[in-house]
C-alpha cells in the first residue's frame, strides 16, 4: 500500500533510487511501490521510473538600487566619481547600481585635480526602491597668509603672523605662505595631508620679491611642500618609504635650496596616474608621448630658478576656475627645467607654452567661453587686468590666432615689467632666444632640435640679429607650414610684424582690411 500523503499520485511500479549496488557496480537499487516499497537490486540497463521532487522557491534577499549625483557640473567634467566603500569600481554621476541587498552603505568620492571631495555619505537602500544621494565637490583654493618676523602688521597685509609655523597651523588644506626676506630660526615639520607653498624673499610691503628667506630645517612626513626663494639651513627631509610627503623646490643659486623627496614611484608614473583626460596636464603628457619617462622620472626637486608659481595659480584660477594640484605645479616646473636646458627657452617663452596648453585644453572649452570672454580670461591670468577696448578689437578682428595673442602678451613690455617688478626676473635677449621667438611668432611652435642645431651651426653664436633674422625669416616664410598658416600676403605681413616688432607695432591697428 502506497502512503498517498508522502507519495501522492504514485503508480504502483518500480522506481530507481539512484544508488549503485556495492557488490556489483553494474546494478543499482530500486523501490517497488507495487509490493509496499521494498528495495531490490537490478541491472542498470533496466527501464524503471524516476520521480522528480521539487522543493519550495529559493528565497531571494530583499534588494534595492542606488544612484549618486555629483555636483557641480565642472566637478563632473573634471572626473568626479563615486563608489560604495569596499567596492573597487568607480562610477560616473547618475550611474544606477542595481540589485543591492537592503541595508546601509557608505559612499566615497575620488579626488579629481583641483577639487576637494565631499565626506563619505551614509545611504540607506530600501526594498524595491532606488536610493539617491548627492555629493558636492568644492574647488581647491589656496588660502594666502603673510609672515614677517620683524613687522607685526606685515606691511598692512593680513592675516599676518610672526612665524611660518603659525601660518601652517591655520585651518585649510591648501595654503600659500608669503614670507618676508630674512632668516627664520624655525624647524618646519609638515605631518598633515595638506599642500603648502612657501614664497620667500618679499620686501616689507609684500609688493615684490627682492631676495630670499631661510629656515633652519624642514621635515615632512605627509602632504606636499613647494618652495620658492626659500633656503634650507640644514635640511632633514623625512625619507621613510611609507611616508607620502614630498618637497618640491626651486633655488636662487647653486646652494640656495637643498631638498630631497620621499621614496615614491617615479614622478612620471605619478603624473600618468593623476592627470585626468581633457585636462591641460594630460594634454602635455599626450604631446610628449614616449618622452614622458625621460623628462619626468628623474625630476625630484625642480630648479626652475625664478619661475613664479603665482603665474601658474593666476592662469588656472582665471581659465579653469581652480587651482593646480601640487603634482601639476611640479610637472610644469620640471618641464620648465627641461625646456630651459634643452632649447634655452626663457621664462616668457615657457609661460607662452604653458598658457596655450591651459586655454586649448578640453577642460577649458567645456566652460563654453566665447572669444571675447577668452581674451578677458587671458588678460586676467597674465596681466591681472581686463583688456582695453582697442585690445579687444585687435585680438577679435579675425586676423590673429589665439597663440599669437598669447605670444604678444608674454613678449610685451607690460608682462616683462610685471616679471621684473614682482619677481625680479630680467629676461635677457640672446641669439638663441630670439631664434625661438621667430618660430613661436611665425609658426606658433618651438623649433625642433634639428632646427636649432642647423641654424646655430650656420649662423654661429654671435648675435647679429639683422642678418640672422633676414635669412631665417625667408626660410620659414617660404615653408609649406607657414603658407598653410598664412595663405594671404596681408596675414603673412601681420604675423611677421608681430614677430619682429612686438605687440605695439602700428600695423596691428592701422593696416587696412584685405579687399
Amino acid at each position: 500500500m502506497i502512503d498517498e500523503s508522502a507519495f501522492p499520485a504514485t503508480p504502483g511500479s518500480l522506481f530507481w533510487t539512484g544508488t549503485t549496488a556495492a557488490a556489483d557496480p553494474a546494478g543499482a537499487w530500486h523501490v517497488d511501490f507495487g509490493s509496499g516499497g521494498s528495495s531490490y537490486w537490478v541491472q542498470k540497463t533496466s527501464a524503471l521510473y524516476v520521480r522528480a521532487m521539487r522543493g519550495g522557491k529559493a528565497p531571494v534577499p530583499d534588494a534595492g538600487s542606488l544612484t549618486v549625483n555629483i555636483e557641480p557640473t565642472a566637478a563632473r567634467n573634471s572626473g568626479g566619481q563615486w563608489r560604495r566603500l569596499g567596492s573597487s569600481e568607480w562610477h560616473d554621476s547618475g550611474y544606477i547600481e542595481a540589485g543591492l541587498p537592503v541595508g546601509t552603505y557608505l559612499v566615497e568620492f575620488n579626488e579629481p585635480a583641483g577639487w576637494v571631495p565631499p565626506q563619505a555619505l551614509s545611504v540607506e537602500v530600501v526594498k524595491d526602491q532606488q536610493a539617491e544621494a548627492t555629493g558636492t565637490y568644492s574647488q581647491m583654493q589656496y588660502s594666502v597668509f603673510y609672515v614677517a618676523k620683524d613687522d607685526p602688521d606685515c606691511g598692512g597685509k593680513s592675516p599676518c603672523f610672526a612665524e611660518i609655523t603659525q601660518a601652517m597651523a591655520e585651518p585649510g588644506n591648501a595654503k600659500m605662505i608669503k614670507i618676508a626676506e630674512g632668516d627664520y630660526a624655525e624647524h618646519i615639520h609638515a605631518d598633515k595631508n595638506e599642500s603648502h607653498i612657501f614664497q620667500g624673499g618679499y620686501n616689507a610691503s609684500f609688493s615684490k620679491v627682492v631676495s630670499f628667506s631661510s629656515v633652519s630645517d624642514i621635515s615632512i612626513t605627509n602632504g606636499n611642500l613647494i618652495l620658492e626663494k626659500v633656503q634650507i639651513g640644514s635640511p632633514s627631509i623625512a625619507s621613510q618609504a611609507a611616508s607620502p610627503g614630498q618637497v618640491y623646490g626651486e633655488s636662487l643659486s647653486e646652494s640656495a635650496v637643498s631638498t630631497s623627496t620621499v621614496v615614491t614611484p617615479s614622478f612620471s608614473e605619478e603624473l600618468l596616474a593623476s592627470a585626468r583626460p581633457g585636462s591641460p596636464e594630460k594634454a602635455l603628457l599626450n604631446s610628449l608621448g614616449r618622452d614622458v619617462e625621460a623628462i619626468f622620472s628623474g625630476c625630484t626637486s625642480p630648479r626652475s630658478s625664478g619661475f613664479p608659481v603665482d603665474v601658474l595659480l593666476d592662469l588656472y584660477e582665471h581659465s579653469l576656475w581652480r587651482s593646480p594640484y601640487p603634482w601639476a605645479i611640479k610637472m610644469w616646473l620640471c618641464y620648465t627645467d627641461y625646456l630651459t636646458a634643452k632649447i634655452g627657452a626663457d621664462e616668457s617663452q615657457v609661460i607662452w607654452y604653458i598658457t596655450t596648453f591651459i586655454f586649448e585644453s578640453e577642460e577649458y572649452w567645456q566652460r563654453k567661453r566665447n572669444p571675447d570672454q577668452t581674451i578677458e580670461d587671458l588678460y586676467a591670468g597674465l596681466l591681472s587686468r581686463r583688456p582695453s577696448a582697442d585690445e579687444r578689437a585687435t585680438w577679435l578682428n579675425g586676423d590673429w590666432t589665439f597663440r599669437q595673442a598669447v605670444f604678444a602678451l608674454t613678449r610685451g613690455s607690460e608682462f616683462k615689467g610685471v616679471m621684473a617688478e614682482r619677481w625680479a626676473i630680467e629676461i635677457a635677449k640672446t641669439n638663441r632666444r630670439e631664434f625661438i621667438n621667430l618660430y613661436i611668432g611665425l609658426v606658433d611652435r618651438f623649433p625642433t632640435n634639428e632646427e636649432l642645431d642647423l641654424f646655430e651651426a650656420e649662423f654661429g653664436l654671435r648675435f647679429d640679429f639683422i642678418g640672422f633674422q633676414e635669412s631665417l625669416n625667408g626660410y620659414i616664410m617660404m615653408s609649406d607650414e607657414f603658407k598653410k598658416l598664412e595663405p594671404t600676403e596681408r596675414g603673412a605681413n601681420l604675423r611677421l610684424g608681430l614677430t619682429l616688432i612686438g605687440p605695439d607695432f602700428d600695423a596691428l591697428y592701422l593696416m587696412p582690411p584685405e579687399r
